[in-house]
């Protein structure tokens, strides 16, 4: 297995697209079809909006992408890397309904890529692998 990417980014929205970009050109250097690259660019996108935002009154601190190369497959790993939630939401960016949100969000990547695991550490962190077979 060789490591691709590692990215640790703020936990702002703003910065989501920075991890999506960057895990879909993995997939595109894999030789992926456009098709795949929307879908895993679509399900890393998702993973840190529930890693940041679902559940939670302020961002996590940051976010930890990283991305694995396996055999044809493409293991992503999003993670809140220490479990801390503290840069504040603006009035802009309150979660209405934040639960079901997050569930659609997972309903979405479950149902887009290969397989999903989503964990929680005794620290408070939480984890998203997600898969996709790639050829």
């Amino acid at each position: 297995m060789s490591e691709a990417l590692r990215l640790t980014v703020p936990g702002y929205p703003e910065y989501i697209k920075i991890a999506k970009m960057a895990v879909g050109q993995i997939a595109t250097m894999q030789g992926a079809s456009i098709d795949t690259v929307q879908d895993v660019q679509t399900a890393v996108s998702e993973a840190c909006r529930l890693i940041t935002c679902h559940g939670h009154p302020c961002w996590s601190d940051c976010i930890d992408v990283s991305c694995h190369i396996e055999e044809g497959k493409l293991l992503i790993n999003v993670a809140d890397k220490d479990g801390s939630h503290s840069i504040e939401k603006d009035e802009l960016h309150r979660c209405v309904e934040c639960p079901q949100e997050g569930d659609m969000g997972i309903k979405l990547i479950e149902y887009i890529m290969d397989n999903v695991e989503i964990t929680r550490a005794n620290s408070g962190c939480r984890s998203i692998k997600i898969t996709k077979i790639l050829s």
